[in-house]
């Protein structure tokens, strides 16, 4: 029996829907009322067909002014766009997030040469729209065929749903990284709004779980008993004015978020983002002074003799309610500043640098500290030690306050921590953790003395001469299973509050990588060269392995190779190791990648990483009529503390409108969209995929609903491997409550033929996709499995699958053995030539291996890998 890809795609979620309300053939001139552009913008006449092509320098861009009728209804701009070169495009409404979105092309995405459809769902909060498309790099020009607007009446739930059963499923759905604007997007003036139409979302695209922040980079977001609230946004208003406005008396909206999930059957699990929390940061004890001395301190003491008195992440520091209270200050009495400006020192005494800046216009005298100290550690890392009483007891706490405020409601699961750099649950390196409590509790417990006087003043660095070179296996070691004991004990604070709530740790990259090793990256940071994110997890008190044994821990390790095309505007001119760093270890870094597939809940985070031209970011005060301040100053039912204008602004260019904003996600181009979610259903049978970050993707509904309808059916469980083989396509079962279930995954970008085997003949499989049953009537089941699909089924228990067989087309795997085998012979002569590029001998042995086993996606990442790259492009 065979079923082919088209079986479970369906018809389209938007196509010719709703009611048209413009088309524009991009090729076509327009009116200046109409259209504008910037930069030598042309039309192309290509074999694909005629579209509009913007100058392949940064920020060149063009885009169209539109009229609405109908404020706050669901609309989608359909935008059909050429796939025939390398281009990073950025398409947005110029001021908001409402109509934002993002594609990469080409690269290390194979193009299709075809054009591709994207369908961005949005909500206009004004009747005059625009749509803006912007080339974001050097060399990768945007280019767009046509764009459709059209409005719907309504978005539909996707067709089907889960069975009504005892099995739990596996999580799909979004995750945000940043609360701030909930307001600035989705079209909504209230969180109210917000929620209806994230509810509204989730449904329509099949989407099952919302893990969206409950604390923030410097707090709860919440009315906290425990902690200071520190409540932050941006809005934006009907006539594109745009504000910055904060809190620290948030009103608790989570509520009515969660009685509205509960009646839609959906879940919701609060993000914790452990940098900072007040009752820690008024204890701080960073006098180095005192420390030799012998006095106790919370903070992390460091290698270098030195204590943390910040995270030193860069970003995080300025984001806060009692700095924004200050620049509002600085403001109202004439003075400029900063946006996002750094004083120094901030809240509580936090640093962020010994060269920091300061609020202009505020004397430097009424600072409560010099500006500098030589005693301060400037790495980043976490602030606190995760093993000091004092730093659990406040972790502990407000983890049970938020299960607490919280487990009442169905649909609330549980909380997740983001693993930052500067994250209080580790020790994020091994810079950190030389102070005297911790040595102390380090010789009771191992029984290894640490040979440095404990009266010295330089015993901190001494300490980590000791224990990071003689004994580095017993002192890494012991932190990680200290660390482990601190999960153990975060878990059964949830559940002392209700027995299934869970615990998530999201073990970030982007966070994490950058900032430990510390930017920019360079050679060092490839794939081989520098140690992958399991070993630095270990090295900072996290082992990944040691955690498969925490009964209520969820793992989810962040994915992210759409960062490799870059912060900046480098493009085609980036050097090779700034384009391959992340991509290459998220399907390379084989070791990790078993860590997290091997957690009995170990899952996916898909970052959508995104791009920034600020321009000249401006804050400054509303003007006193200005008619939009009563509103802006409602925060549900609480009041701002204080709002400021805001704005960025670039050169003139023909732009309709003086209020901009250029923040935008960069997304891989057609199937290409799809490969991480293959990704980690493949490598790490993931038990959740969410993905996100500061605003949900809505240009890939029909994308989500189908690979989801197949994944959020599968049992929460993992599966068993099927045969030996897992490339290109991974097979797995699992037998539970009285079914066996079974999936098959293609990781790769070419449709596969699978053929799978059982022990005796199958009458008919379910398809867990569409409830359908589907006759097979044999001891074999033929898939077409279309680029990165998944498909899932269920059966009686009592028939095995005993192995399959996987094929790609011909002409595709002839393709890549061929380029290998060139590639290996030519590795092999150049390291034999004396070649002494780092990783050369592992990519040697791993393409051999690859060529053995016809591991054809394998060969794939390894052809496009830096050590690959680098050594093939110096032979030429």
């Amino acid at each position: 029996m065979k079923t082919s890809h088209s079986d479970t795609k369906g018809s389209p979620v938007i196509g010719s829907t709703g009611r048209l309300i413009l088309k524009i053939d991009c090729a076509a001139d327009i009116g200046a009322d109409a259209y504008f552009e910037h930069g030598r913008v042309r039309v192309v006449a290509s074999p694909l067909g005629a579209y509009r092509e913007a100058k392949p320098v940064p920020l060149s861009r063009f885009g169209y002014r539109f009229q609405i009728d109908n404020i706050g209804k669901p609309h989608v701009a359909i935008i059909r766009y050429p796939d025939d070169k390398r281009r990073y495009m950025c398409i947005h409404d110029g001021t908001g997030f409402d109509l934002t979105t993002g594609v990469i092309t080409g690269g290390a995405q194979p193009l299709s040469g075809r054009m591709l459809v994207l369908k961005q769902i949005f909500w206009p909060r004004w009747k005059d729209c625009s749509i803006v498309i912007t080339t974001w790099s050097q060399g990768e020009p945007a280019a767009v065929e046509s764009v459709e607007i059209r409005e719907l009446d309504a978005l539909e739930a996707a067709p089907g749903g889960l069975p009504h059963d005892r099995i739990r499923r596996r999580q799909f759905g979004i995750q945000f990284e940043d609360p701030c604007g909930s307001c600035f997007s989705e079209g909504a003036r209230t969180k109210s709004e917000w929620i209806e139409r994230i509810t509204d979302y989730l449904k329509h695209s099949g989407q099952s779980t919302l893990i969206y922040p409950m604390a923030w980079y410097h707090g709860p977001l919440f009315p906290s008993a425990l902690e200071k609230p520190d409540a932050l946004e941006v809005v934006v208003a009907e006539d594109r004015k745009q504000y910055v406005r904060w809190t620290t008396k948030p009103a608790d909206w989570y509520p009515a978020l969660l009685k509205r999930f509960e009646q839609e059957g959906l879940s919701f699990v609060g993000s914790l983002t452990l940098l900072r929390l007040s009752s820690l940061m008024e204890k701080m004890n960073a006098d180095m002074e005192s420390i030799v001395a012998g006095a106790d301190t919370i903070n992390n003491v460091t290698f270098d003799n030195k204590v943390r008195a910040g995270t030193f992440d860069s970003w995080t520091y300025a984001l806060n309610a009692q700095w924004l209270a200050k620049a509002a200050d600085t403001l109202k009495a004439g003075g400029e500043i900063e946006p996002y400006g750094l004083p120094v020192p901030g809240v509580y005494g936090e640093r962020y640098s010994n060269q920091g800046q300061v609020l202009a216009g505020l004397a430097e005298d009424s600072l409560d500290t010099p500006a500098g100290s030589p005693n301060i550690c400037e790495k980043p890392g976490p602030i606190f030690n995760p093993l000091h009483p004092e730093v659990q007891d406040a972790l502990l706490a407000f983890i049970g306050e938020v299960a607490d405020r919280y487990a009442g409601f169905s649909s609330f699961s549980g909380v997740s921590i983001n693993l930052y750099a500067g994250s209080m649950l580790w020790f994020g390196s091994l810079r950190n953790g030389y102070d005297d409590f911790t040595a102390e509790i380090f010789e009771r417990e191992t029984g290894i003395r640490i040979p440095v006087d404990p009266r010295a003043p330089d015993r901190f660095s001494r300490r980590y001469e000791f224990l990071a070179f003689v004994c580095r296996n017993a002192w890494v070691e012991w932190r990680c299973l200290k660390t482990r004991e601190l999960i153990r004990k975060m878990v059964e604070a949830l559940r002392m509050r209700r027995a299934d709530l869970r615990l998530g740790i999201t073990v970030w990259q982007e966070t994490l990588v950058p900032f430990l090793l510390e930017r920019p990256i360079t050679e060092a940071y490839q794939i081989f060269s520098r140690q992958g994110i399991g070993e630095l997890c270990r090295d900072g008190g996290l082992d990944l392995d040691l955690l498969e044994g925490v009964d209520g821990l969820d793992l989810d390790l962040e994915i992210d190779n759409n960062r490799d095309r870059g912060w900046g505007f480098a493009g085609v001119d980036a050097p090779l190791h700034e384009t391959k760093m992340f991509r290459d270890h998220e399907f390379l870094d084989d070791r990790s990648n078993r860590s997290v597939r091997n957690h009995p809940r170990g899952g996916a985070f898909i970052f959508n990483s995104w791009v920034e031209a600020w321009g000249k970011h401006v804050w400054f005060e509303p003007e006193p009529d200005d008619p939009n301040l009563e509103w802006v100053r409602r925060m549900g039912d609480a009041t701002a503390d204080r709002v400021l204008r805001m704005n960025s602004v670039y050169p003139p260019d023909g732009f309709w409108w003086d209020s901009q904003w250029r923040i935008t996600p960069g997304l891989p181009a057609g199937d290409h969209f799809l490969e991480p979610y293959a990704h980690a259903v493949a490598e790490l049978d993931a038990c959740r995929i969410t993905r996100g970050g500061i605003l949900i993707d809505k240009a890939h509904t029909e994308e989500l609903r189908r690979f989801g309808a197949a994944y959020r059916a599968l049992p929460d469980q993992k599966f068993e491997d099927v045969g030996p083989g897992r490339d290109p396509v991974v097979v797995r079962t699992l037998v539970t409550d009285g079914l066996r279930y079974f999936y098959a995954v293609n990781r790769e970008c070419h449709p596969c033929q699978v053929t799978l085997e059982f022990t005796a003949g199958v009458d008919a499989v379910t398809d867990l996709a569409t409830g359908a049953e589907i006759r097979v009537g044999s001891d074999r089941m033929l898939l077409e499995l279309g680029p990165y699909e998944l498909r899932s089924y269920s059966m009686r228990p009592q028939v095995s699958l005993t192995g399959f067989e996987a094929v790609l087309p011909a002409v595709v795997a002839d393709e890549l053995l061929g380029r290998a085998r060139d590639v290996l012979a030519a590795l092999r002569k150049a390291r034999e030539e004396g070649l002494q590029t780092p990783g050369i001998g592992q990519t040697i042995e791993m393409i051999g291996l690859a060529i053995q086993q016809q591991s054809l996606s394998k060969l794939r990442h390894c052809l496009d890998s830096y050590v690959v790259l680098l050594v093939t492009s110096s032979l030429h």
